[in-house]
């Protein structure tokens, strides 16, 4: 895949530069073909003069080449800071410029411009990672978060890029090395989950008949399909995220309790309609008020000290919520340590059942393309990781 990205920061050695190098390491790792434009190293002019704004309007080499780059991408990350709400003036500058008519959108045949107009990026995804030094609650209570909407909808859905993703880290002035070693390690394992090895048959190992390639055993492809993170579930932009419930599906404490939190009351309203679910089984329900469009719901066992067959049941957890996104036409996923917090399974004994289980999955089933696991903890997301590592 052909990945561009694009940094707006003055300061070579700023943090949102650090982003974009792991993101392009990871890129590169995964066997992607990278372009890299750092807007202030290269003094791209912002100014968008009159005579380039009409479709077909003069522009300079510089922008012509931008313009055939970005048309050209499968996938694009952007990198800046939050400021005002808005990224810099440069990177502004070459929204303007660059997303021009005829190459990121047009208008249909007779619309004169009043009308809605029609993507034409190929782009599948783009990544969009902000740093802020603003706490996140009073960026989303005080200003309503503008830089969403902007990327999401103005930008990019305007453009036809209809999977749109964005982290922002923060508060950035007062974080310690070691936060920025965990955001940093983040970077790599989202980018390596939205952008994984190329295979045979496409980008997630789809052939043009939309069968899976991937013969049984194939190991080192499924590893590229996981990724592992610490983050808030409630806000990673998958079709559908794992619920760790309990068995009345009717909400609870930890996870449970924050996914029923986001997704608001009418969540519990369509969970009160399933009759619960046993443990080691799936149910799923909408989103709600969640960026996830689906909730599967599972239930974990608790640790009784290993004789009771938890190995078991939890690996069947993770394999009925994988079943379920399959069968109903999920393609990405993410699952939080399920049975490791108020059920008391140790986390590393956890990570192993939870990774074998997940690339034997992926080995067989093509349909799932991609799988987050989300951790609460710098030690959990260790375990995982550990795990995914031994098992690749």
């Amino acid at each position: 895949m052909r990945i561009s990205v694009i940094i707006g920061h003055p300061d070579p050695g700023s943090f949102n530069h650090a982003i974009a190098e792991v993101a392009m390491d990871a890129l590169k790792e995964n066997g992607h073909l990278v372009s890299y434009h750092d807007l202030y190293r290269e003094e791209f002019d912002p100014i968008l003069q009159g005579p380039e704004i009409p479709r077909g309007g003069a522009v300079d080499p510089a922008v012509e080449s931008h313009c055939a780059e970005i048309a050209g991408a499968d996938g694009i990350i952007i990198v800046h800071p939050n400021w005002w709400g808005q990224p810099p003036a440069i990177l502004k500058g070459w929204v303007d410029r660059v997303m021009r008519p005829g190459v990121a959108y047009q208008f249909l045949e007779g619309d004169g411009g009043e009308g809605v107009p029609v993507g034409l990026l190929k782009a599948r995804s783009a990544l969009i990672f902000n740093t802020s030094n603003t706490p996140k609650e009073r960026e989303i209570e005080a200003f309503g978060d503008p830089l969403d909407g902007l990327w999401k909808r103005c930008v990019f859905g305007l453009c036809g890029v209809s999977d749109v993703r964005r982290r922002t880290f923060s508060v950035v002035v007062t974080s310690t090395p070691e936060e920025r070693r965990t955001w940093l390690a983040e970077v790599r394992d989202i980018v390596r989950t939205l952008y994984p090895p190329e295979v045979e048959g496409g980008a997630f190992g789809r052939s043009a008949a939309g069968k899976d390639p991937r013969p049984k055993g194939s190991k080192d492809k499924a590893s590229g399909r996981i990724g592992v993170v610490l983050c808030d579930i409630t806000e990673v932009e998958v079709d559908a995220i794992v619920n760790a419930a309990n068995p009345t599906l009717l909400g609870g404490g930890g996870v449970d309790g924050a996914i029923h939190e986001v997704a608001g009351p009418r969540l519990l309203e369509e969970c009160r309609t399933l009759g619960g679910c046993p443990t080691g089984e799936a149910r799923i329900t909408k989103g709600f008020g969640l960026p996830a469009k689906f909730v599967i719901h599972t239930v974990g066992p608790v640790w009784h000290g290993g004789g009771r067959g938890e190995d078991e049941i939890l690996a069947k957890a993770y394999r009925s919520s994988l079943s379920l996104a399959a069968e109903k036409g999920i393609k990405t996923m993410a699952f939080p340590a399920i049975s490791t917090g108020a059920y008391g399974f140790p986390v590393e004994r956890a990570a192993g059942v939870a990774v074998g289980e997940i690339k034997r999955f992926l080995e067989e089933d093509g349909r799932v393309e991609r799988v987050m696991i989300v951790c609460f903890s710098e030690r959990a997301r260790e375990c995982y990781r550990n795990a995914l590592e031994e098992m690749g």
